[in-house]
């Protein structure tokens, strides 16, 4: 770590912030250090005392942007049956990637992060997918109670997840705020195709996006 004798009054918060912003727009080998110190007014030194490497920091990055989304999702859904359930999770996770669109195209929370994740060492690699295979996990226990309860139909679980998760995660490469679709109705589609995608027969109600809804 480069010496630096006196730590310069900004936060670790600040300088995540600035790495954040600068990695959405040039990338991680477009950002260097001491484009993130230029842009708050620090020197590259004083990063070194909250950060040991850019690694670091893009990790730091990567972890809150995995943080976040999960939570935002988790934190969506409350319904009993796996039908609402399935269908607030995709809900959630298109509202997620709609309202951070520029987060969305540079990280891509889930499936879309893996190529970003070779890039850093061992250590941070696991942690990160360690929040990755929790959502996973849970999106896949809720398809799975669907089976049991006779509600949903797939032939295999995990591709099911996969497939439904790769749906939700690119809807901000097509979606377009001044086109045909309204978010809302965007989602809706969303949900609907999620649903069909797994046998949810027409007619079946289920709590969703904004309310209720059916097929």
């Amino acid at each position: 770590m480069p010496n630096a004798s006196k730590p310069q009054s900004v936060s670790r918060e600040r300088i995540l912030e600035a790495a954040s912003n600068r990695f959405i727009r040039s990338g991680y080998s477009g950002t260097t250090l001491g484009s993130i110190a230029a842009e708050i007014g620090i020197t590259t030194p004083a990063i070194y005392w909250h950060f040991k490497s850019k690694e670091e920091l893009f990790y730091a990055a990567l972890e809150q942007v995995l943080i976040s989304f999960v939570g935002y999702v988790r934190s969506s859904v409350d319904a009993k049956d796996p039908v609402s359930r399935l269908a607030q999770t995709v809900a959630a996770h298109v509202t997620w990637q709609l309202e951070q669109a520029d987060i969305a195209s540079a990280y891509a929370a889930s499936v879309g992060m893996k190529p970003l994740l070779a890039g850093l060492g061992k250590e941070h690699q696991s942690k990160l997918s360690s929040i990755q295979r929790e959502y996973m996990r849970e999106l896949k226990a809720t398809l799975a109670e669907g089976k049991r309860s006779g509600l949903l139909q797939y032939p295999d679980e995990g591709v099911a997840a996969y497939a439904i998760v790769t749906m939700c995660e690119y809807v901000h490469v097509w979606f377009n705020p001044g086109g045909l679709l309204t978010a809302e109705q965007a989602k809706g589609q969303m949900v609907r195709l999620a649903l069909r995608s797994v046998g949810v027969e027409e007619g079946i109600a289920f709590e969703g996006f904004s309310g209720t809804g059916s097929l």
